[in-house]
């Protein structure tokens, strides 16, 4: 049984061709259910994030052809296939399954060494298991993946340091308030970097938010996220004494907190130190107002050097991390070559009984045998049958996952079902067998 992967990511494809391309929840199930139907037998899973939509296929013999399988991902999401065929990456065999073990590491995210990617590989397994269209091969190779991902994880240091402008904000805040969970947090800004770093600070164990966004609608909603409060600017700024960690994240042209607003708070803030995070460009804080260790200021360009300098901290880990991908490939290889050895041999003896039966017939036929001699002559050829694939059935068994024996297991089947020696004399039927490998 092969592997195939096909797929488009943000190093190939643009965000417009990405977007087009993705499937909700629902897209997934119903195309999952087509590819049932259009690929009967083969099995199937659809993984699609906001940096790439990717098609992972087992088949037996072999897995539906990439023609076809970019005929299906047109269809289903009704996009033209000449508008993302050229952008398309193909993976065959070992090849596919580094690919999957590296996905579901990290190591080919945007973000290096992004943890969200495992749980994204994980819903896209469930939702294709829960349809039915993962079988023994695609469940086997998830589940390595998921181990593969752990020990990447637990052996190496890939995703200890923070490497989004957000996220180093996040950890940054958190470092300095001992307790942040008593920390009043203040957000002005609801666009997606005033998400990520909400996040990032609920996962730090932020729990008291207020919001401040232009657009009402989007501060609700992130506000709701939050569990916190939604305000305008103007009662954001009159609570500003309440405030512990102050961060903007707008696309504001122009400083919105200055000396006055913070002379304003401090009369009520009883000393308390104030941290104050600007994530925008242009900047949004009034960079004069940093007086440590009362008012301590990080902008973007302070976070993006801890950014870039925990990404070359990642990156050294990245040969150990290879290093335990090449291993967890090759187990997996391991694995696939004994999982067909036992199948082969069956079938192995099965092709030599049918050719045994074949020939049988044929001498019978040409002959006028009593019941005895019959008997006799069926008992010599089960013997010969036996004694001829016994040493090569122990030697696939012994050397499973050796190329040599999957090579002896595959010449011995080509012989036995090859409509050339049930035509041939017996001589060339010699010289036939005579050109088997040996393991």
């Amino acid at each position: 049984m092969s592997i195939l992967l096909i797929g488009l990511n943000h190093q190939r494809a643009p965000v417009d061709v990405r977007e087009r391309l993705a499937f909700s929840d629902n897209d997934a199930a119903e195309a999952l259910d087509r590819f049932a139907v259009r690929f009967a037998g083969a099995e199937g899973m659809i993984l699609s994030t906001c940096n790439r939509i990717e098609l992972l296929v087992a088949g037996d013999p072999q897995p539906p052809d990439v023609a076809s399988l970019v005929r299906f991902l047109a269809a289903v999401r009704n996009v033209p296939a000449a508008e993302f065929e050229p952008l398309v990456y193909i993976h065959r065999g070992d090849a596919a399954v580094r690919h999957l073990f590296r996905v579901v590491s990290g190591l080919d995210a945007m973000v290096l060494g992004d943890v969200q990617v495992a749980s994204q590989v994980k819903a896209a397994y469930a939702l294709a298991h829960e349809r039915g269209r993962t079988g023994w091969l695609l469940n086997r190779l998830c589940h390595h993946a998921f181990t593969t991902a752990k020990r990447v994880r637990s052996q190496t240091r890939i995703g200890q340091s923070k490497v989004s402008v957000p996220s180093v904000a996040a950890q940054v805040a958190s470092g300095i308030h001992g307790d942040i969970a008593q920390a009043r947090v203040l957000v002005i800004g609801a666009g997606e970097t005033a998400r990520l770093l909400c996040d990032g600070l609920m996962r730090a164990g932020a729990r008291r938010f207020l919001i401040s966004g232009r657009g009402g609608h989007n501060a609700r909603q992130l506000a709701e996220r939050c569990a916190g409060e939604a305000l305008s600017y103007e009662q954001a700024m009159a609570r500003l004494d309440e405030v512990d960690i102050l961060v903007t994240a707008t696309n504001c042209p122009h400083v919105l907190i200055g000396p006055e607003q913070v002379h304003r708070a401090r009369s009520g803030r009883g000393g308390r130190p104030l941290h104050l995070i600007d994530l925008s460009v242009p900047r949004n804080i009034d960079p004069a107002i940093a007086d440590p260790p009362r008012i301590i200021l990080h902008d973007v360009d302070g976070l993006g050097r801890i950014a870039a300098d925990n990404h070359r901290r990642r990156c050294a880990e990245l040969p150990r991390c290879e290093a335990i991908i090449e291993e967890q490939v090759e187990a997996f290889a391991r694995w696939r070559c004994a999982a067909r050895a036992g199948p082969m041999i069956q079938h192995l003896y099965r092709d030599a009984r049918t050719l045994r039966d074949d020939e049988l017939a044929r001498c019978f036929n040409a002959s006028d045998l009593t019941e005895s001699q019959r008997h006799a002559v069926e008992r010599f050829a089960d013997r010969l049958v036996n004694k001829l694939l016994h040493p090569c059935a122990g030697i696939i068994r012994e050397h499973r996952g050796s190329p040599a024996a999957l090579a002896l297991a595959d010449a011995l089947h080509r012989m036995a079902a090859s409509p050339a020696i049930a035509d041939s004399p017996t001589e060339s039927r010699l010289n036939v067998a005579g050109s088997c490998p040996s393991a």
